[in-house]
């Protein structure tokens, strides 16, 4: 029989750094601004495929954050892509999130989930949307063998790309508290 890990609850500001690391996989609890009025009734809804395919993008990026490939992650992401956490400065561009995410090398991730909890494709001027919200938790052996959770809430905006990829035009999230 083995003896459960003992745990820490994280201090605010490693809570918020552990958060945007599981934001790179899970994802994010802004999705921008609120459209002007009457814009979301000149939105026509996007095609069938665009929900599915972003649930598998997701997924895929959920993979990659389990075994912490940070270039790949990075990749994700448009170019201008941005990754946010409540309270932190948000991080954009590819190579700032690569090293960002380089930055948790001697962490190891134990477990990472999300479950989206509502959906919403939308085209406009030729761009193909889905923002998904949502929760996420995770768990990291820290390098000084600490076991860590985080979790709270995340919304993941893709977009769709002409060669039909989807890739994440922000991440964003926000921990809740222990």
């Amino acid at each position: 029989m083995t003896t459960p890990a003992r745990t820490k609850p994280l201090p605010p500001p490693a809570r918020a750094c552990l958060a945007l690391l599981c934001a790179t996989a899970l994802v994010p609890g802004c999705a921008g601004p609120a459209p002007a009025p009457g814009a979301e009734a000149a939105r026509a809804a996007a095609g069938p495929q665009a929900m599915p395919a972003a649930a598998a993008a997701l997924q895929g990026y959920a993979a990659l954050l389990r075994r912490q490939d940070s270039a790949a992650i990075a990749q994700r992401f448009t170019p201008e892509g941005t990754l946010v956490n409540a309270g932190q400065p948000a991080i954009t561009g590819r190579e700032a999130i690569r090293h960002f995410l380089d930055s948790f090398s001697n962490y190891k991730v134990l477990s990472a989930e999300m479950t989206v909890l509502s959906a919403r494709a939308t085209t406009g001027a030729g761009v193909e949307r889905v923002v998904q919200t949502g929760r996420y938790a995770q768990s990291v052996r820290a390098p000084d063998g600490q076991q860590l959770h985080a979790g709270g809430w995340f919304t993941a905006q893709w977009l769709r790309q002409p060669s039909g990829a989807w890739l994440l035009e922000r991440m964003a999230t926000s921990p809740t508290p222990p």
